[in-house]
C-alpha cells in the first residue's frame, strides 16, 4: 500500500519518478476556489425550506461534529412532526407504513428496486417539501440495522452491493444522516478491504472468477463510491482518521488501473473529490500511486492503451505534478511504434483496428494534457505526425490529426506563427488548413486572425517573387528567341 516510501534507485523506480514527476510542486489549481470551498461546506439545516425557523439554526462556529449531527437530528425529527401533523390520522399511517417499506429497499440487492425507492423518496421530497433526511430518520434503525448487524463477507455479492449502495445513499444526504461513527468506520474498513482485494479473493474457489465477473466489477465500484462519499464528509478529515483517508487514497490510485472503465470512473471521482478538499498529497503516497504508470513508460514494449488512458487521466488530475518530460518520453516511445514497414503494410488496410495505431494514438492523445511548458514540444510531435501520415499514406482520414489538433488548440498562437513559417512545405499546409476547417479548432482560427500583418507580409513576398519569376521568363523567353535567329542566320 502507500505507507512505505520507495529507496531511490531500487530499480530504477524512484529515478524514474524522479525524472517524470515533480511532488514538491502544490496540488494545480485547475479547479475554481468556489469548488474547492463547496467540497468542504458544512450540511445545510435540516428543514431545507420545510421549516421557516431553520434559518436561526445555522451551524454555530466551535461546534464539534457530534454537536452538529444531533442539532440535524432535532431539526429533521421536528420537519417530520410537523409534516404528519398536517395530516389526517389515516395519510399520516399510510405515509409512515410507505416510508418504512421504502427505507428498507434502500438495500435490496436488486438495482432496479433501490432505484425504484429512490425515485420514490424523490416524489415525497417534492410533494412534502420535506427533505430525505427528515422522512427518513424515523426508520433509520430498520435500515441501518441489518446492514450494521453483520460483516459484509458474510452476505451474498448482490446483498454486499445492495448495503454499501444504500449507505452510500445515506452519506451523501444533507442534511447528514448518518454519523461518523465506530459502526460506520467498521463499514468503510470492509469494502476498503473489497475493494483491494483481487478478483480470486472475493469468491470460494477461483474457478468462479469468470462467471461472476460483472457482481465483482460492480461490487468494487459501489465500494469505492461510498469511500468516496465519506472522504467527503468534513467530519471524516478529522485527524484519527488520517490512517485510513491514506488506504484510501492509495486505492484510488491503484483502482485507476483496473481493467473495468466503470471502476476506473469511480476511481478518478474519488481522486478529484480528495484534491479538492486537500492542497497537496503525501510525497510518498503519491510516488506509490503512481509508480504502476511511471514504470510502463519506461519501456515502450510495455505501453497498453489502458495504461495511456490512465496517465492522461492522472494528467488531467494532477498536472503540475508532472514534467515536460514525460511528452519527451513518448515522442521516444512514437519512433519505437512507428515502424516504416508496418505503417505501410497498414496503409492498404483498415487501420482503427490495428493495435500499434490504438497505441500510437493513445500516446499522442497525453500530450495536450501535460504541463504548459509542452508548448517546446510543438516541432518535435508535428514532425512526427507528418512522418506517420508519409508512411501510412493517410492524410484527412488519418486517425493522428484530432489528437494532434488538441495540442494545437492548447498552443494556438506559437501553431499558428510555427505553420505559418513552413508554409512552403505541402505536408505542413495539409494538417494546418484542415485544422483551420475542423469545427473543434476554433482558438487555432482565432489566433490566425491576430497573425493578419505577418499573413499580409507573406503575401507580398508572395507576389514580388511571382513577378521576378514572371520577368525572369520574358527575358529568357527572349534570349532564347534571340540566339535560335542567330542561329538560323
Amino acid at each position: 500500500s502507500g505507507d512505505s516510501k520507495p529507496e531511490a534507485g531500487a530499480n530504477g523506480q524512484a529515478s524514474a519518478s524522479d525524472a517524470s514527476m515533480d511532488t514538491d510542486k502544490p496540488q494545480p489549481s485547475a479547479e475554481s476556489s468556489d469548488s474547492k470551498a463547496a467540497a468542504s461546506t458544512t450540511p445545510k439545516d435540516a428543514s431545507n425550506g420545510a421549516n421557516g425557523s431553520a434559518e436561526s439554526e445555522a451551524k454555530p462556529a466551535g461546534k464539534s461534529s457530534q454537536e452538529l449531527m444531533a442539532a440535524s437530528t432535532r431539526q429533521a425529527t421536528l420537519a417530520f412532526k410537523k409534516l404528519t401533523t398536517g395530516l389526517s390520522s389515516e395519510n399520516s399511517r399510510l405515509l409512515k407504513s410507505f416510508l418504512a417499506l421504502i427505507t428498507k429497499e434502500l438495500a435490496n440487492p436488486s438495482n432496479e428496486v433501490r432505484e425504484a425507492a429512490k425515485a420514490c423518496l424523490a416524489i415525497l421530497v417534492d410533494v412534502t417539501k420535506c427533505n430525505v433526511t427528515a422522512l427518513l430518520l424515523p426508520f433509520r434503525d430498520r435500515l441501518l440495522g441489518p446492514i450494521f448487524g453483520k460483516p459484509l463477507r458474510a452476505l451474498p455479492h448482490n446483498m454486499q452491493i445492495g448495503n454499501i449502495d444504500a449507505i452510500t445513499y445515506c452519506l451523501s444526504l444533507d442534511p447528514p444522516f448518518l454519523e461518523i461513527n465506530e459502526e460506520l468506520l467498521r463499514l468503510l474498513s470492509e469494502a476498503l478491504a473489497l475493494a483491494d482485494a483481487e478478483d480470486q479473493a472475493l469468491v470460494n474457489h477461483p474457478a468462479q472468477v469468470r462467471s461472476n465477473t460483472v457482481s465483482l466489477t460492480h461490487l468494487r465500484h459501489v465500494c469505492i463510491r461510498m469511500l468516496t462519499a465519506a472522504m467527503v464528509r468534513p467530519e471524516f478529515s478529522d485527524s484519527k482518521n488520517t490512517p485510513t483517508r491514506a488506504r484510501i487514497i492509495s486505492v484510488f490510485f491503484k483502482s485507476l488501473y483496473h481493467k473495468s472503465v466503470e471502476v476506473v470512473d469511480a476511481a478518478n471521482d474519488g481522486l478529484k473529490q480528495v484534491l479538492l478538499q486537500q492542497q497537496k498529497l503525501p510525497r510518498d503516497l503519491l510516488q506509490t500511486g503512481l509508480r504502476p504508470i511511471l514504470l510502463n513508460l519506461s519501456d515502450y514494449k510495455r505501453l497498453t492503451v489502458a495504461s495511456l488512458d490512465g496517465l492522461a487521466r492522472l494528467l488531467q488530475l494532477l498536472t503540475n505534478y508532472f514534467k515536460v518530460e514525460v511528452g519527451r518520453k513518448l515522442l521516444d516511445h512514437m519512433q519505437q511504434w512507428a515502424n516504416p514497414q508496418l505503417l505501410q503494410a497498414a496503409s492498404e488496410k483498415s487501420v482503427e483496428d490495428m493495435h500499434e495505431i490504438k497505441i500510437l494514438v493513445a500516446i499522442l492523445q497525453v500530450f495536450h494534457l501535460l504541463p504548459s511548458t509542452a508548448g517546446v514540444l510543438l516541432d518535435d510531435l508535428v514532425g512526427s505526425v507528418v512522418n506517420l501520415e508519409v508512411h501510412l499514406c493517410r492524410r484527412e482520414s488519418s486517425p493522428f490529426r484530432k489528437p494532434l489538433f488538441k495540442f494545437l488548440n492548447r498552443y494556438p498562437t506559437e501553431s499558428v506563427v510555427y505553420f505559418i513559417k513552413r508554409i512552403d512545405s505541402p505536408h505542413y499546409m495539409r494538417i494546418f488548413t484542415h485544422a483551420l476547417n475542423s469545427p473543434e479548432c476554433g482558438p487555432l482560427r482565432d489566433a490566425l486572425v491576430t497573425q493578419t500583418p505577418a499573413l499580409i507580409d507573406l503575401l507580398r513576398e508572395f507576389c514580388a517573387k511571382a513577378t521576378s519569376f514572371s520577368s525572369g521568363s520574358k527575358n529568357s523567353e527572349s534570349a532564347d528567341a534571340e540566339d535560335g535567329s542567330d542561329s538560323m542566320a
